[in-house]
């Protein structure tokens, strides 16, 4: 069975993906054709693209989540605690987090 084209979005979207990395991190072989289709998959699912970038962006900047998100493949696996798809969990947080007053410091 023949894959399915990936979109030029999508392939965009890789690109751009790529360039929240740190230059040393090893990509493999097919890394953009593999994150194009994630990407595709998930738009096809009905997620916004703004959506998906902003995920990825939250991922990649969490003090966490920076150190562990290195490839948006990541998005379409199984959080293993809860069941739901890494996509669906970082959208959580990253809602969470814009949701949470500020902290008070008090001296």
């Amino acid at each position: 069975m023949k894959r399915a084209e990936v979109s030029a979005w999508a392939l965009s979207f890789a690109d751009w993906f790529r360039t929240l990395l740190p230059e040393k991190v090893h990509l493999q072989t097919g890394w953009r054709e593999s994150w194009g289709r994630v990407f595709d998959t998930l738009a096809t699912a009905g997620r916004a693209d703004d959506e998906i970038e902003a995920v990825c962006q939250y991922g990649r900047t969490d003090s966490f989540w920076s150190r562990n998100f290195f490839s948006p493949a990541k998005l379409v696996d199984r959080h293993k605690a809860s069941g739901l798809l890494f996509y669906e969990y970082l959208l959580t947080q990253m809602n969470t987090a814009k949701a949470a007053p500020a902290t008070l410091r008090l001296r």
